[in-house]
């Protein structure tokens, strides 16, 4: 394929909520023994968390990379 042919992708950008899912059986189970608790952030405080990463860092986060980032002011003095 030359370098100046374009590409079209068949399927969709999904919404963060879609990528970021219920962890499956095997991996539960396994995270079940080590973690002993769980936080949540929405959608658009991880949206605000990649914004902030671009305009101050200069740096491109994917959803599930800004999910440290986004959960940081509201819990981080938790895990201290």
């Amino acid at each position: 394929m030359a370098a100046s042919t374009a590409v079209r992708h068949q399927h969709r950008l999904r919404t963060e909520r879609c990528r970021h899912r219920t962890p499956g059986a095997v991996p539960f189970e396994a995270a079940a023994h080590l973690v002993s608790r769980g936080i949540t952030v929405d959608d658009d405080t991880v949206r605000t968390a990649m914004r902030i990463a671009f305009e101050e860092f200069k740096i491109v986060l994917e959803p599930s990379g800004a999910i440290a980032l986004a959960a940081a002011p509201r819990h981080g003095a938790e895990f201290g």
